[in-house]
């Protein structure tokens, strides 16, 4: 099936919970710019499929929120780190 995004998405899974994001552009990393490109019928095809395997999709911009929890080190600064990328 092909995007609207008209870009390769890319779909995270969290460490922590079923928790599940996803950008497009190709970026593995967080980046506003893969928020972005992200058209909205991908997002929700993909929050579907996330809510059938009994997962939570998390909308890339609430993980830009800043994280003020624990103690990640100063980089680990948005939720994104928390979530997708701390290990």
């Amino acid at each position: 099936m092909a995007t609207k995004s008209r870009e390769r998405v890319i779909v995270r899974f969290s460490n922590f919970g079923s928790l599940i994001t996803a950008g497009a552009g190709g970026q593995v990393r967080d980046s506003a710019l893969a928020v972005e490109r992200l058209h909205e019928e991908d997002r929700d095809r993909i929050a579907a499929a996330s809510a059938d395997l009994g997962c939570m999709y998390v909308p890339g911009h609430l993980l830009r929120e800043r994280y003020d929890g624990g103690s990640l080190e100063d980089w680990q600064t948005m939720w994104w780190h928390r979530y997708f990328d701390y290990t």
